[in-house]
């Protein structure tokens, strides 16, 4: 099972100093998780036909970007579970609705998720806009007035899996006493949800731009995603003193106001 090799290549080779994990074995939670992972993966590919032609073999490998785009979100949202999981281990009933929620999103975004992959690589590649309906009639794969719909769609998706994640973070924080956090930990622990809170601003800023973007550039709002990569750094940046300073010399930072996170 991949969970139990990580587990087992963390022991090995200390992946991640300075952090204890608390999650050893894996629970029905996760694998239950790991089920519903494993099941929207099957999604994406279980409409797909044996092709009967090359030609019809031609037609399938063209999904094959959007396959791997779509199934590359996954497994990122797959490891920072894992990760979360290992690091805390917690199983309590908060967890549990939220990593409920998690598993209803990402079964309920895989279709949309690929169906935006697919259109942006058929734009990037000048495949034909339009597409035949079982009836024979043509079409259009994505009407302009329809972009923000579908870009409103895409950002809650991402904005729904922020939130739970974060809501995640917060509820490992608000339990590090239970949970025996060092400093370091508990430094860390604060890290992370800042910056599932950066990722939940910059959503929020690309959804309020689709108000102001005309319908057929809605599209182009994905560019605004972009700047989550700046603010992370700049964030990492930011905290590497008190970071450093904490896994040298194990010592608490001031409060800061992002500390004041109730519990």
């Amino acid at each position: 099972m991949l969970r139990k090799q990580l587990i087992d290549l963390q022991e090995y080779t200390g992946a991640e100093p300075g952090f204890r994990w608390r999650g050893r074995e894996v629970t029905r939670l996760e694998g239950f998780t790991d089920a519903a992972f494993a099941f929207a993966i099957t999604l994406l590919i279980v409409s797909l036909e044996v092709p009967h032609t090359f030609a019809e073999l031609v037609d399938v490998t063209k999904g094959f970007g959007a396959f791997l785009l779509t199934f590359a979100v996954l497994m990122l949202v797959w490891y920072q579970h894992f990760r979360f999981f290992r690091r805390y281990g917690l199983q309590d009933t908060t967890t549990v609705v939220l990593n409920a929620v998690l598993i209803f999103v990402v079964l309920f975004y895989v279709y949309p998720l690929k169906f935006l992959y697919g259109w942006i690589i058929d734009q990037a590649t000048g495949a034909p806009a339009t597409v035949r309906l079982p009836s024979g009639e043509l079409a259009e794969v994505l009407p302009p007035a329809q972009a923000p719909l579908l870009m409103l769609m895409a950002g809650l998706g991402w904005l729904a899996g922020i939130v739970v994640f974060g809501l995640f973070y917060w509820r490992a924080y608000a339990l590090r006493a239970q949970l025996d956090l060092s400093p370091f930990e508990a430094f860390v622990t604060r890290e992370e949800l800042q910056n599932w809170g950066l990722a939940g601003a910059v959503t929020l800023t690309t959804l309020a731009s689709l108000l102001v973007v005309p319908a057929p550039a809605a599209v182009w709002t994905l560019a605004i995603y972009g700047l989550y990569f700046p603010l992370r750094a700049w964030h990492y940046w930011a905290l590497s003193p008190r970071r450093k300073q904490l896994a040298a010399a194990g010592v608490e930072p001031p409060p800061t106001p992002q500390d004041a996170f109730p519990p």
